[in-house]
């Protein structure tokens, strides 16, 4: 009785009274989501041939890319960038307050990493590396909670596809750990929710289940193999190699650190 008093109340808080309106935008979203989870599938083959091509090459790991991370995110950002255009078109402040980081900040975040790059700096994060990680953290919550009030397993799944697509990537090609090493770190639990999702298809009822659950199984089996392959080369919990994405924001003093560091032992001592 306790527990469903306090859904209700979170219901009310998160839901009303901008986010009803928008129900058949949702709706069209969930429709849409299986796109994104055969995109998702294309770019898992990509990544395949990534990791064979680098085990064949013999290098240790390769450089971390940016710009293959967002790639595999396009369809997500997409999504997440439509329902902020129909949240503000619908005035939904609670719509827009839960997309806003993943449309609007993502975008801001491009141009000033581009335009920084032209003219040869950098941007410093670290700053707001803080509010900018609980905002990734507290949005994604947000969202998920919505998709489950509101039915919507496919684009639960897609969300948790494209993440472990991208840490098995990691995993493989860089030695990085990535997710499951700022778990270690930051003891934010709630990331077994990502692993969790690929299962969403054995568990609801979803168009295109049976494919998605073996695509989701064999997702996970990656995920677990990357996991070991890393264990073994003792990469675990090592901080990643080099500073190269947004998602090392929380270790980039270290990181800067650490490459000065590298730089200072590479010359030749009087």
């Amino acid at each position: 009785e306790y527990m469903g008093t306090l859904l209700f109340m979170l219901e009310a808080i998160l839901l009303w009274p901008g986010l009803w309106p928008l129900d058949a935008n949702l709706r069209w979203i969930e429709q849409m989501a299986p796109i994104a989870v055969a995109y998702s599938a294309g770019f898992t083959l990509y990544t395949l041939f990534r990791i064979a091509a680098k085990t064949l090459s013999g290098v240790e790991r390769v450089r971390d890319s940016a710009f293959l991370s967002e790639v595999n995110a396009a369809p997500i950002t997409g999504m997440i960038s439509y329902l902020f255009v129909v949240a503000v078109l619908n005035v939904s402040v609670h719509m827009v307050a839960m997309t806003l980081w993943w449309s609007v900040g993502f975008w801001a975040s491009v141009y000033a990493v581009v335009s920084t790059a032209r003219r040869g700096k950098r941007v410093n994060w670290i700053p707001v590396r803080v509010p900018i990680s609980w905002a990734c953290k507290l949005c994604y919550l947000w969202m998920m909670w919505v998709f489950y009030v509101f039915e919507m397993p496919v684009c639960m799944f897609a969300f948790s596809i494209w993440i472990m697509i991208d840490q098995v990537g990691r995993l493989f090609t860089m030695l990085d750990a990535d997710r499951t090493r700022r778990t270690f770190d930051d003891a934010w639990l709630f990331r077994l929710l990502y692993p969790l999702g690929l299962f969403l298809p054995m568990t609801s009822e979803m168009p295109y289940r049976a494919p998605f659950a073996a695509f989701g199984a064999f997702v996970f089996a990656l995920w677990v193999l990357g996991l070991v392959y890393v264990v073994r080369a003792g990469q675990l919990l090592k901080l990643p190699a080099e500073a190269a994405t947004l998602r090392n924001m929380m270790y980039f003093d270290t990181l800067d650190t650490l490459e000065v560091e590298s730089e200072a032992s590479k010359k030749p001592s009087d």
